[in-house]
């Protein structure tokens, strides 16, 4: 029996100390607080613009860190869509770095980006409304006609670190997804994801498409499911959506 026992402690000595590797440790995702950057919320401006076009196509953001140097980042169109999945061949504009207002954003800042020429335009350091083909703010993503930024039925919207590229979802910030499947979005491998199953409507039924943030908290924005689409837009652009997503502003901004 003592012999026995000998070598099921040999053996249990073993396995503990140097039978196993020891397991590999989980990476957990980047915090969206700590990229600087999400989309809240946007519209498929299909009603309300001559089709074929992305006149009506509008896209607010929203500041998450205390002070964001955004040149360089990419607001990223992944459409035209198909109903199995997204095609990489969108298009997108680039904050200009020698445009200085985008160098220092403070939290809780909402930016509404809309398919004009308008220049940027502050209101106090609370909101700033601009379009996307200013050609002194912004750089498209691709050249000419390549450039197909289009917000689609449903689509893939993606802020990531330009790094001359356009193609592929290197340097992602964050994504918000509309009527994709799952599947889809895992073979993605994107990270502080957010997204609904319900397309945002061309017909205008459910335009508008909002993260819920229905945790009141900045990390909401890396949830699976925590987005909706909608009818209206009783508060408009730039502003909060929802008093739970008012509550992730306040927090931001008392940064």
């Amino acid at each position: 029996m003592a012999q026995y026992l000998r070598i099921a402690c040999v053996l249990l000595f073993g396995l503990t100390f140097g039978g196993c590797p020891p397991a590999p440790e989980v990476v957990q995702p980047t915090p969206p607080e700590n990229l600087g950057i999400v989309i809240n919320k946007y519209t498929n401006g299909f009603w309300i613009r001559q089709a074929g076009t992305a006149e009506g196509d509008t896209v607010e953001l929203l500041v998450t860190q205390k002070a964001l140097d955004a040149r360089g980042i990419m607001l990223k169109d992944f459409s035209p869509q198909s109903s199995d999945g997204v095609f990489d061949n969108g298009g997108g504009f680039v904050f200009n770095a020698s445009y200085g207002l985008w160098s220092n954003l403070r939290g809780g800042t909402f930016l509404v980006l809309s398919w004009t020429t308008d220049a940027p335009r502050s209101y106090g350091d609370t909101l700033i409304t601009a379009g996307l083909r200013n050609t002194d703010a912004f750089t498209p993503a691709r050249s000419g006609t390549m450039n197909l930024y289009n917000i689609g039925n449903e689509d893939l919207l993606m802020l990531r670190r330009n790094n001359e590229q356009f193609s592929g979802t290197s340097g992602c910030i964050h994504a918000f997804a509309v009527g994709i499947s799952r599947s889809k979005l895992d073979s993605l491998n994107l990270t502080n994801l957010v997204n609904t199953n319900a397309s945002a409507q061309v017909n205008g039924a459910s335009p508008y498409v909002v993260a819920k943030t229905s945790g009141r908290m900045v990390n909401d924005f890396g949830r699976r499911d925590d987005a909706e689409t909608r009818a209206v837009l009783p508060l408009g652009w730039g502003r909060a959506h929802s008093v739970e997503n008012q509550a992730v502003v306040e927090k931001l901004r008392q940064k």
